[in-house]
């Protein structure tokens, strides 16, 4: 073989290699919620719902090709405790009415939630169409309040093992058998803790009040 031969080859080769490469690296999913930020108050709790949703148009056209998911693996870890006391993930569950093979579902003591979970049927999960992308509803994380004025912040990534490390193995499936796993991107939500309605309500009396009280000892003061 001749020299140009070679470093035909030796170009083809580095190309193609490139390109797959590149591939790899490409985020086509994230793990989301149904909105960035959410608001309770002291002693309560609420549901968030975690969804896989596609951020490309090759992500939306494997989504909706291959039906959906076939198999799911995440995790949710606080990334920011914001002021007071921090609200808390008190539990993870999927949604059993897809994903009804449960393989984990725990809250570690880091107080990091993992949930793997897949189909026993074949088929996939099927998509929601929001927009021109896709989505799979995949499961749900509750979380207790923090204390009044307290915003903490969370991280929804890859499934990991019980010492709260990254899982290298492939939890994320389609509904063909297709690993999705280093193309989801990590997501993130908030969670805010306001006070109760009349709390704030007799804050706000208790200002007009002392407000009331300097004006009418500054009037005196100056009759004085």
């Amino acid at each position: 073989m001749g020299m140009g031969h070679r470093i035909a080859g030796l170009v083809a080769f580095i190309a193609i290699s490139t390109t797959v490469a590149a591939r790899a690296q490409t985020l086509d999913f994230q793990w989301v919620t149904a909105q960035g930020n959410y608001n309770t108050q002291p002693g309560q709790a609420l549901t968030v719902p975690l969804y896989l949703m596609s951020i490309t148009p090759a992500g939306a056209n494997q989504l909706s090709g291959d039906d959906g998911l076939f198999a799911a693996g995440l995790s949710v870890r606080r990334s920011a405790d914001g002021s007071g006391s921090h609200a808390n993930l008190t539990g993870i569950a999927p949604i059993t009415s897809v994903f009804d093979d449960v393989y984990d579902q725990d809250v570690l003591s880091s107080g990091t939630g993992r949930l793997s979970a897949a189909r026993t049927t074949s088929d996939g999960s099927g998509t929601e169409v929001v927009g021109s992308a896709r989505r799979v509803l995949v499961g749900t994380v509750t979380v207790a309040a923090g204390s009044p004025g307290n915003t903490t912040a969370f991280q929804i990534r890859d499934f990991v093992n019980q010492l709260d490390q990254i899982d290298t193995t492939d939890q994320t499936v389609t509904g063909k058998g297709n690993p999705i796993d280093a193309h989801i991107a990590s997501g993130s939500f908030a969670v805010s803790t306001t006070p109760e309605p009349g709390v704030a309500a007799q804050v706000g009396l208790a200002a007009v009040t002392l407000l009331a009280r300097r004006q009418r000892s500054n009037l005196r003061r100056t009759k004085q």
